[in-house]
């Protein structure tokens, strides 16, 4: 049992250590090893649902920055399990410059999100020492740690030659040794333990948050991917492989299924928040399913002159969870992380994905107008199908401490629901009316019989969006 207090986890008797300069494991901080260690189960004992010795892979950034976490230091977590399936601690972060290299590396990988932390390999002085816990455990004693990726240095790369990838229609027919997952061939996918964790590597192509410190992008100047049944040669086109669709070249295609489809020019669904604020919105599903381009429209309308906003939580609370705020006085509508009770600044610029934003006030009332993806890298997501928990704030001129707050819970496939409903029993034009203005795609709206101009403004199937009668 490691004890409680970590000023006393490690014992008194020092030995030199000599097996190399470099530990690879988990990142953990301190406070969460101590609450797992109380525990002594394999139970989530941590903020993010983790288990700093069973589940350490799982520890997210959002976990290590808390201001807590991060105030009691870090330590390393072994790679491997004993025969119980147990992580170990191997590394113990004790020298200021150890834990802002720590604190650096969260920031580039994960910038505090609730993203689980991939491996990292610490590299140490050949004179640090290691100590024995009460467990049994050595521990080396870091000092002027670097942190890096654990890629070796000399790791195959992209060369440029031709790479082909198969385009898969749904989730259910990605397979590693059948198609690579579906990731293009230049990218390795692999399964790295019992525990079936997937392990994706790439010196190229694309540059996902976690693929972090490598010696830079290799062009690929291959064009970009034609639709025409299954695997396609010379796939590629570089790290946006869609370029050629920005101006529309690729029809309703493996691109215009990535930009999906917008929103409907009515927001018919409404729920009342409370007795001063109403949320009006329209949820477009991914198109196809699984593609991550759905959209939640919405315009949240209050009896208030100030700000307002709307949060996304896991489980109704404000900590940890992720909001959309409205500022009437600096006219912004931003994201924002919301990782304690305090006020918190914006998200960074490249967060910033909102579209079709406004906010104003006039007469008293304040709206606000957004268009929000419904899955985003790092963000709490907002399920199609299944129990969202939503928040609401507003508060005065300048963005500080709220005067009002509540909170609500949706399911969206209770519209879906309903929408079916309709267009089974009034058919095409009630399928492309009033029912697909809450984002419903019917069969119907890509029958013959549905006008051209009314599939054009709907969620229609993006085979029949290729067609004349939808152009």
């Amino acid at each position: 049992m490691i004890t409680a207090n970590l000023s006393l986890l490690l014992a008194t008797v020092a030995v030199s250590v000599a097996n190399g300069t470099e530990l690879t494991g988990y990142l953990m901080d301190r406070l969460c090893i101590r609450r797992c260690d109380k525990q002594n189960n394999t139970e989530s004992c941590n903020p993010d649902g983790s288990n700093a010795f069973y589940t350490p892979e799982d520890h997210t950034g959002w976990c290590l920055k808390i201001k807590l976490c991060e105030e009691s230091g870090y330590m390393l977590m072994s790679e491997e399990t004993d025969a119980n399936g147990k992580h170990s601690i191997i590394a113990n972060f004790t020298d200021a410059p150890s834990k802002t290299a720590v604190v650096s590396y969260i920031d580039t990988v994960s910038a505090g999100k609730r993203v689980a932390m991939p491996l990292v390999t610490v590299v140490y002085d050949d004179n640090a020492v290691s100590v024995t816990s009460d467990a049994g455990e050595t521990i080396v004693q870091v000092t002027d740690a670097v942190i890096k990726d654990p890629w070796p240095a000399d790791a195959d790369v992209y060369t440029g030659a031709d790479t082909t990838q198969t385009l898969c229609e749904d989730l259910s027919a990605a397979d590693i040794d059948g198609n690579n997952m579906c990731f293009r061939s230049d990218v390795k996918v692999s399964k790295a333990d019992t525990k079936g964790m997937f392990v994706i590597e790439s010196n190229g192509c694309p540059d996902h948050a976690n693929m972090k410190g490598g010696s830079g992008i290799i062009a690929n100047s291959q064009a970009d991917p034609v639709v025409g049944g299954g695997v396609v040669a010379g796939s590629g086109g570089g790290c946006d492989a869609c370029t050629a669709c920005d101006s529309g070249a690729c029809g309703c295609g493996v691109c215009s299924a990535q930009a999906g489809q917008p929103c409907p020019s009515t927001l018919d669904n409404s729920i009342e928040i409370d007795d001063a604020t109403t949320l009006h919105y329209a949820l477009v599903p991914a198109s196809p399913p699984g593609s991550g381009n759905g959209l939640l429209c919405g315009r949240l309308e209050a009896d208030h002159a100030g700000w307002i906003g709307l949060g996304f939580s896991e489980e109704g609370k404000m900590a940890g969870s992720d909001a959309i705020i409205g500022v009437p006085g600096a006219k912004t509508v931003l994201k924002y992380d919301l990782d304690s009770y305090a006020a918190q600044p914006a998200m960074s610029d490249d967060k910033q994905t909102l579209k079709d934003t406004s906010i104003v006030t006039e007469n008293g009332k304040t709206i606000m107008k957004f268009t929000k993806l419904l899955v985003e890298d790092g963000e709490i997501p907002i399920s199609e199908a299944g129990v969202n928990f939503f928040l609401h704030a507003r508060g005065s001129d300048s963005l500080g401490y709220h005067t009002a707050r509540s909170s609500f819970q949706k399911d969206f496939a209770e519209d879906s629901a309903s929408c079916s409903a309709c267009s089974a029993t009034t058919g095409c034009s009630a399928g492309c009316g009033s029912c697909a203005s809450t984002s419903c795609a019917s069969t119907s709206c890509a029958s013959a019989s549905c006008a051209s101009t009314s599939c054009a403004s709907t969620s229609c199937a993006s085979t029949s969006c290729a067609s004349t009668s939808c152009a």
